[in-house]
């Protein structure tokens, strides 16, 4: 009957990892508005962690990834191709805060501005 309580102090570790990434991790969602009439509103997602950051602007599989600083400025783009065949960089800059990410998206066809808030953690 020894294995039963180290097999709960291992769960009870694992778990206790899972919830320091958990909190570690911040997401934000929200609108992604076109500051001129050049596209639909989007709806995006974020996620911080350790310095970076990864915005799926459309809530989408592409992923603009960047840095976020001490200071809380974020930036970074994703570079591809056009179906023209010509480069098509997408870009994002604005401010990561506890409570919000405020920013500028901005493609070849549009600028939007970006307001997400955060969204609390779950498992469910």
């Amino acid at each position: 009957m020894r294995p039963a309580p180290r097999l709960a102090v291992a769960l009870a570790l694992a778990l206790d990892a899972c919830g320091t990434a958990i909190t570690q991790e911040r997401r934000y969602s929200g609108d992604l508005l076109p500051e001129s009439p050049c596209g639909a509103p989007l709806h995006g997602t974020m996620t911080t962690y350790a310095g970076k950051f990864a915005l799926a602007p459309s809530d989408g599989a592409l992923l603009i990834r960047g840095d976020v600083g001490a200071d809380g400025k974020a930036s970074g783009e994703l570079a591809t191709t056009g179906v023209d065949h010509k480069p098509f960089v997408m870009r994002f800059a604005g401010t990561v805060s506890p409570g919000k990410v405020e920013g500028r998206y901005v493609t070849p066809r549009c600028s939007y501005a970006v307001s997400l808030a955060f969204v609390a953690p779950s498992i469910f």
